[in-house]
């Protein structure tokens, strides 16, 4: 197998994890290179943003064209046959990716049914995979690799993250 095929292997098998690092390493850098006056509260925003728009958005909408495009693909990577269920998978990452891409700059409200949202299909997701593995003994990459880690990494982060710009920011959490 060629250099290229498995460089391109990897990183399609480890794309929510590989946009979880970006998002950080992105935060990070911006955060070092701003006015170091500014309030915490928008530093935290600033990595609330950036793992909306890569692991949640992006990622999600990497899920979706899997999903709905190569079907028999994303079956195998997650060790199931082909079904029609694929397309309902592809829906529902459709939904999350965008409500991602749509929180990089939106309000907290919106981040938070975002948050809400990404915990109900990703923790869901994720006791779908504990299912696979102890069940039916399925370890492929799409079940218990990074993709199973990263279902309960990122709706665990996000919730932190909101918790502390809360905790951070003069703004009310629920407005009336």
């Amino acid at each position: 197998m060629s250099l290229v095929i498995r460089v391109t292997d990897y990183l399609l098998n480890h794309i929510p994890f590989i946009l979880l690092m970006l998002a950080c390493i992105v935060s990070i850098w911006i955060i070092s290179t701003r006015d170091k006056r500014r309030r915490s509260s928008q530093n935290v925003n600033t990595f609330i943003a950036y793992v909306m728009l890569l692991p949640v958005g992006i990622a999600g909408l990497w899920a979706f064209v899997f999903h709905a495009f190569f079907p028999a693909i994303a079956a195998r990577f997650i060790g199931w046959q082909p079904s029609p269920f694929e397309f309902e998978v592809a829906v529902a990452n459709l939904g999350l990716g965008l409500m991602g891409l749509f929180s990089f700059r939106a309000s907290k409200g919106f981040r938070t049914a975002t948050t809400l949202f990404a915990a109900c299909f990703l923790w869901g997701s994720a006791i779908g995979h504990i299912r696979q593995m102890t069940i039916h003994s399925n370890f492929t990459p799409g079940n218990a690799g990074s993709i199973f880690y990263t279902d309960i990494i990122i709706p665990l982060l996000l919730i932190v993250l909101l918790m502390l710009y809360n905790s951070k920011s003069k703004h009310v959490f629920i407005t009336k």
